[in-house]
């Protein structure tokens, strides 16, 4: 519901009356029960029934009035910025509930003498006396209703800032996550494209070869980047295609094993999370040594949480940046979708690199029951 031009429907109309007519009745039952106690300690036969006709009667008058008040106040909320105008336009609001609830009262409900138990005639005389004789209680409860309602709006408005600031974050992080990927394929296919020019002038088949298989890479990378999170035998089936790319260009100089533990097959992970892995793997392993290196993916569920590593045999240790573009990228992604979560590790020891990427232990259908 806006608050500058709300739109009141059925439904508002029977929760504010509902909402109305709860409050204000327990509030008579106390007020009753506490004028009966007060009572009951000088008189102990009396009855509790005429001390809790008088609230009722007041209560009940109140809650009828309260829903339409809420919803002038609504449309009208006090502002400093318009002060006098407010001013006169609470005054108004003031006069109307103090009538309509002296009208209500006496129309629904004849006056009740408390202290003789009986039923007063009604009159004109008696109507205006309840206005009168009851004008600063009445003032009272607009004054309670006016101050409930701005807090009911302030309350309201909070939450729907906090609201509002929660979907502008999650629209932030997802338009990040969308760069973050549009950066994933440049680099991807700039690298690709060098390793097939080079193979132009030597062997135009496997070049030839290698612009086919490339296409079906897009074509599934593309496919697949409108989601977040892929099942990892996805994830690990785009590894598979891309590395059989790059072996048509490094050919026997590239060697590659994994190490796929069954159960993590089903884990979701964060979409191409591991091609910029492997491909640094590649480039700054077997493609930077003339004997060629060696690649292993690795991939296990530890306890509630599924491990993916990726090891290479590392030609020269200062190529390998803990800051590089591929791992910057990811741990920007695995920060927008799992924040402290996940974290991805790189070491490099020995001519030995390491990139261990640890993230929450999710399937699809544990994201369906979240």
């Amino acid at each position: 519901m806006s608050f500058n031009s709300p739109k009141i429907g059925v439904r508002n109309i029977a929760v504010a009356y509902g909402y109305s007519f709860a409050g204000w009745g327990l509030f008579a039952l106390l007020m009753g029960s506490q004028n009966f106690v007060i009572r009951w300690t000088s008189e102990p036969h009396a009855s509790l029934l005429p001390f809790l006709i008088v609230p009722a009667v007041r209560s009940t008058a109140t809650a009828i009035l309260t829903p339409p008040l809420y919803f002038a106040i609504l449309k009208w909320p006090f502002s400093k910025k318009h002060f006098l105008i407010g001013a006169l336009r609470y005054v108004g609001l003031a006069a109307a509930f103090i009538v309509c609830f002296c009208i209500v009262r006496w129309t629904i409900f004849p006056n009740f003498d408390v202290v003789h138990e009986r039923f007063m005639p009604r009159s004109f005389d008696s109507l205006v006396g309840l206005v009168i004789g009851g004008f600063a209680d009445q003032v009272l409860m607009f004054v309670l209703i006016m101050l409930g309602a701005h807090a009911w709006i302030a309350y309201r408005s909070s939450q729907l800032q906090a609201l509002n600031q929660i979907n502008l974050q999650r629209e932030m992080a997802e338009l990040q996550l969308q760069l973050l990927q549009m950066q994933l394929h440049p680099h991807f296919i700039f690298n690709t494209l060098h390793g097939i020019n080079t193979l132009m002038e030597r062997d135009v088949e496997t070049a030839r070869s290698m612009l086919l298989h490339l296409a079906d890479l897009l074509r599934a990378a593309i496919s697949s980047q409108s989601q977040d999170l892929i099942q990892l035998k996805q994830e690990l089936a785009f590894i598979s295609s891309y590395v059989a790319l790059e072996q048509m260009r490094l050919g026997p100089r590239l060697k590659v094993n994994y190490k796929i533990e069954e159960g993590a097959k089903d884990a979701l992970v964060p979409y191409m999370v591991l091609q910029p892995i492997v491909e640094n793997a590649i480039l700054h392993g077997a493609a930077a040594c003339r004997d060629g290196g060696w690649v292993t993916v690795a991939c296990r569920v530890e306890q509630t949480s599924v491990v993916l590593e990726v090891t290479n045999s590392a030609a020269v240790e200062p190529l390998q940046k803990e800051n590089g573009l591929g791992l910057r990228n990811t741990r920007a992604r695995l920060q927008n979708l799992f924040e402290e979560q996940a974290c991805l590790d790189f070491a490099l020891h020995g001519g030995i690199a390491s990139a261990r990427i640890r993230l929450p232990m999710i399937t699809a259908r544990g994201a369906i029951a979240l």
